[in-house]
């Protein structure tokens, strides 16, 4: 009989545990968007919605304080990727010079601009 070192007992003893690969996913960092104040999204043209409540903050990658110009990508987080694309629908933004705009987002993009 062996004096009870673990190489006479016959089992191996190590922490052999499998290595754990953590996936995560990469986003672009969108550096060279804009950050503007808009309206919750809205079903119909949305200048109705009170001038207080243009308080939630989206990006768009357009060239202006306001996403004005049609095709300016409009995202709720500062990430590159489609799912942080806004819905479909319409948001206030504003104020430009005391002016505010109705945006309607299709795919995430500004599909048109009225004044309100």
């Amino acid at each position: 009989m062996a004096l009870g070192n673990n190489m006479s007992m016959g089992k191996v003893r190590g922490k052999n545990k499998p290595m754990q690969i953590k996936r995560s996913k990469e986003y672009n960092l969108a550096k060279d968007y804009t950050a503007f104040q808009g309206s919750a999204v809205q079903g119909s043209a949305a200048c109705g919605v009170m001038n207080g409540d243009v308080n939630i903050t989206y990006y768009h990658g357009g060239n202006h304080a306001l996403p004005l110009t049609t095709g300016d990508p409009i995202i709720t987080i500062k990430r590159k990727a489609d799912e942080f694309n806004v819905a479909n629908g319409y948001i206030k933004v504003g104020p430009d010079r005391g002016r505010y705009f109705s945006v309607q987002v299709v795919d995430g993009k500004n599909a048109g601009t009225t004044s309100c």
